[in-house]
């Protein structure tokens, strides 16, 4: 079977939606969105760059962030791969300095209670994506999910790369563009 490796924030879980309602709890306000940016300060223009960066690290900081809800249909089709006996890790930039393990370890702790104990076969934080694949997993993993242009540049080709749809990526590079995890799903179990 095949070596899926997943990343956890607009692939898995809606973390989008949940940072627009932690920043209107914190201001108050029904900030613009730019959903077409995915850099957080051009995506709320509302507020000044500084004010927003340090809003998105205090939200990744609180028990908001830790408990998120599923992105689309994750759950269902997570545990259809699973249970076809594909391994799945995850891989995240959400923590790599390893200062907030109480944060991290909460992470983990929302993903295990949304979709399982024992789906995913492995947690990665790392500060760079598309080098520790390279390094790590050509010859070994077979598929790459992600949300950000960024993280799918460079993948070695070797590895089949799709992008979960979002207005912030629809120029992507990824092998394949895709709005659900049924998508991802067929192309893996080729139906």
């Amino acid at each position: 079977m095949s070596v899926i490796l997943t990343d956890v924030d607009g692939v898995l879980l809606d973390w989008s939606n949940g940072f627009k309602r932690f920043l209107f709890e914190v201001t108050g306000v029904h900030a613009n969105e730019d959903i077409s940016k995915y850099d957080i300060a051009e995506r709320y223009p509302d507020f000044c760059p500084t004010t927003i960066d340090w809003l998105r690290k205090s939200y990744n900081r609180t028990f908001h962030s830790c408990n998120l809800s599923p992105l689309r249909d994750a759950v269902t089709y997570i545990r259809k791969l699973r249970e076809d006996g594909h391994s799945i890790h995850v891989i995240t930039t959400f923590n790599p300095s390893k200062n907030d393990m109480t944060y991290y370890k909460h992470r983990i702790d929302n993903l295990e209670r949304i979709f399982g104990k024992g789906i995913f076969d492995r947690y990665i934080d790392v500060e760079d994506k598309v080098t520790y694949i390279n390094e790590n997993y050509v010859g070994y993993a077979d598929y790459f999910i992600e949300d950000m242009d960024k993280n799918v540049d460079g993948i070695d080709k070797s590895i089949t790369t799709f992008m979960m749809d979002h207005p912030y990526n629809r120029n992507s590079n990824a092998d394949i563009m895709v709005t659900t995890w049924k998508s991802i799903y067929n192309v893996i179990n080729h139906l």
